[in-house]
């Protein structure tokens, strides 16, 4: 039997270029929305062929007393606290699945508002038309790498003050340093986790340069 222990982005048994099937994001992302409910899922697997187990939990709620009719006015602008920051988030990546994946997370566990693009040149195309006001960019591209698209959209006025996020699977210094030439803000390695995307929203991330 195996007990599943689900990351963000991950997968087990790579062959080269080609990712076994799998179960994609959605038990993570359930047992991420369950967490912010003070809920927790946990999962068995009796091996590859066979059924699996999913257990959700969630605290069972008693006696709620019913709400106020006229909600106090000093109590609004503590609820509007609760909101997360709304931005437009334009995530490149020729990984169709990888893509999709983080942009389903950053809408449905954040709140942002996301578009994709799957290279290059409909990426420049996407930005001008979306106006982004953070894009998370791979740089292996095919065609037209990443550090070309954040050159020609750094070029751009109404660009300026946008947040560049390389994010990519290259981590060495001399990457690094390629793309703070490019013009990218900050250099993330894949696979992102969700302290780094929650820091990264919240503005918590140090420049890269």
């Amino acid at each position: 039997m195996i007990i599943a222990n689900f990351a963000w982005f991950t997968r087990v048994g790579e062959r080269g270029d080609h990712a076994l099937d799998g179960l994609g994001i959605w038990p993570c992302l359930t047992r991420g929305l369950l967490k912010v409910q003070d809920g927790s899922m946990t999962t068995c697997i009796e091996g590859p062929g066979e059924s699996s187990e999913f257990v959700l939990r969630q605290p069972a709620v008693a006696d709620i007393p019913a709400p106020p009719r006229s909600p106090s006015p000093s109590l609004a602008p503590e609820s509007d606290s609760f909101k997360p920051a709304y931005r437009r988030i334009l995530v490149v990546d020729d990984n169709i699945d990888a893509a999709r994946s983080l942009a389903k997370v950053l809408t449905l566990l954040h709140g942002q508002s996301v578009e994709v693009a799957l290279d290059g040149p409909s990426a420049l195309e996407k930005a001008e038309a979306f106006r982004p006001q953070i894009v998370l960019l791979d740089i292996g591209l095919p065609g037209m790498s990443g550090h070309e698209v954040a050159e020609q959209l750094r070029r751009r006025p109404w660009f300026k003050g946008c947040l560049l996020v390389a994010v990519t699977g290259w981590g060495q210094e001399k990457d690094r340093a390629t793309s703070r030439a490019a013009g990218f803000d900050h250099h993330l390695v894949k696979p992102l986790n969700q302290a780094t995307i929650q820091n990264l929203l919240d503005g918590n991330l140090l420049p890269d340069h």
